[in-house]
């Protein structure tokens, strides 16, 4: 398996989420426009909930195109955000916007995950290449949580959205970001909870490649 993300900092939360990478694993701090990779290398390409984050979508869907072996499938995975975690969320933004702009050392990748977003129909790319697609939920639940601990989710900035701003910067949004929540919840200990899911697109490759083989 390999594995990339255009963020240091978060292949470096992966790791130590993992205590370490194992054997069967590579990491790799790269771009997903422009993957460094061979054409026709992997039988699967995974993104999960990550589209949002890309500026040019077409480059990107070309670039999985590329790696992907006849055959293959890509696979493009997404949590649906439950609404009182995307209210929670909304907030965080809120109030971190406020200090982007006054933030000049926070990791100048992550400055491209804020740019305007090429949209792009990812059935008909696929379709017009040859792919099949199918849709698939497999997985509904209820999330719940207290407040205290989607604080605490925050301060080990656990999403990609955490890294806007330098460390000194993201020190004031989460302090501001908890007196919010006190005047907005009135208790840390609240519990808010909602329906969620998990979504997959999957999108086989046709028996030819679109790429030629490499020698």
């Amino acid at each position: 398996m390999t594995g990339i993300d255009i963020s240091e900092q978060m292949l470096n939360q992966f790791r130590q989420k993992l205590n370490g990478t194992p054997e069967n694993l590579t990491l790799v701090h790269a771009d997903a426009s422009q993957l460094p990779f061979e054409n026709n290398s992997f039988d699967v390409v995974l993104t999960v909930h990550m589209l949002h984050n890309v500026s040019d979508r077409q480059i990107f869907l070309d670039e999985i195109d590329r790696v992907l072996k006849p055959k293959g499938f890509f696979l493009n995975c997404r949590w649906i955000t439950p609404p009182a975690r995307r209210e929670f969320e909304a907030c965080f933004r809120a109030i971190q916007s406020k200090y982007e702009t006054k933030s000049k050392n926070y990791p100048p990748e992550t400055k491209s995950q804020e740019r305007a977003i090429e949209e792009i129909d990812l059935e008909q790319y696929f379709r017009e290449k040859g792919y099949q697609s199918n849709y698939f939920v497999p997985k509904e639940w209820t999330v719940t949580n207290t407040i205290a601990e989607l604080l605490d989710f925050y301060k080990l900035r656990a999403y990609g959205l955490c890294w806007q701003v330098s460390d000194e910067e993201y020190d004031k949004v989460i302090i501001e970001l908890k007196k919010f929540c006190m005047q907005r919840y009135d208790s840390l200990g609240k519990v808010i909870s909602s329906e969620a899911k998990f979504e997959i697109w999957a999108y086989s490759t046709p028996e030819l490649p679109s790429y030629p083989q490499n020698d």
